[in-house]
């Protein structure tokens, strides 16, 4: 999915298996080159003339890959959407009891999904969820998603704590049988290590979070508010707490 009139969509990343060198996209009827080629992702620049209408909501645009000869054929599709539209997601940190028994109904009642970050050694300790109830979740279609295994600020670690706490929740949540995809920063704490290391464990994304740690907006160490916009290891959340005396207006 993309807004219409967006720039250039610098990172659209396909994966699958199976492709090779010389792979080609084939965007709707447009076929562009790829930026980056591995068997198991094409990583490909939409140009901004790709996304200037809106594409109507049956009939997205299809996206697939070509391989070259000798090991010539065409992926099957997948739709692409140019839409006019906002996208908000809503994610829990935690896993917390008090979300899984107050929280998920009012979202089942109004048909909304959402992703919970799970600290895994704490599933089944006294005010967190139970891995029966993560099981649950998931089977509903809530996203699971990474938030270390004992929630330390990240970057207070050695590069070695820091790899068990991230592919070790990773590698935690794969014995539960689910393959999580994104992660989210204890405390929003971040720094270049601790997001090479979340790419490297072949998360996609990554949320920063509560606002007054690395998410303040202001003078970031990666260069300004828009980092939360456009590098996907650093997607902004914005604070709902009730502890952080959110309003209504802020959400908003």
């Amino acid at each position: 999915m993309a807004l219409a009139g967006s720039g250039d969509l610098i990172s659209l990343t396909i994966t699958g298996t199976g492709f090779v060198n010389g792979a080609l996209v084939n965007f709707g009827s447009n076929i562009l080159t790829p930026t980056a080629v591995s068997s198991s992702s094409v990583v490909v620049t939409v140009p901004a003339a790709e996304l200037t209408s809106v594409t109507p909501a049956n009939q997205p645009l299809a996206v697939s890959v070509t391989n070259p000869a000798p090991n010539a054929g065409t992926s099957g599709s997948l739709p692409f959407s140019i839409t006019n539209h906002g996208l908000v997601s809503i994610n829990f940190d935690d896993g917390y009891q008090s979300m899984y028994d107050n929280g998920l109904p009012i979202l089942y009642a109004a048909g909304c999904k959402s992703t919970q970050y799970i600290i895994t050694q704490q599933v089944g300790w006294n005010s967190y969820v139970t891995l029966d109830e993560v099981l649950q979740m998931y089977n509903n279609g809530q996203e699971i998603g990474v938030h270390t295994r004992t929630h330390p600020n990240l970057t207070t670690l050695t590069e070695a704590q820091m790899m068990d706490e991230i592919v070790g929740a990773k590698q935690d949540i794969i014995s539960w049988g689910i393959t999580p995809t994104t992660l989210a920063y204890p405390y929003g704490g971040y720094n270049p290590t601790v997001e090479g290391i979340v790419q490297s464990a072949g998360l996609r994304g990554a949320r920063d979070s509560d606002l007054g740690y690395s998410s303040s907006g202001v003078g970031l160490t990666f260069g300004g508010p828009l980092d939360h916009d456009t590098r996907p290891l650093v997607l902004w959340s914005e604070a709902a707490e009730m502890d952080m005396n959110t309003t209504l207006s802020d959400i908003t």
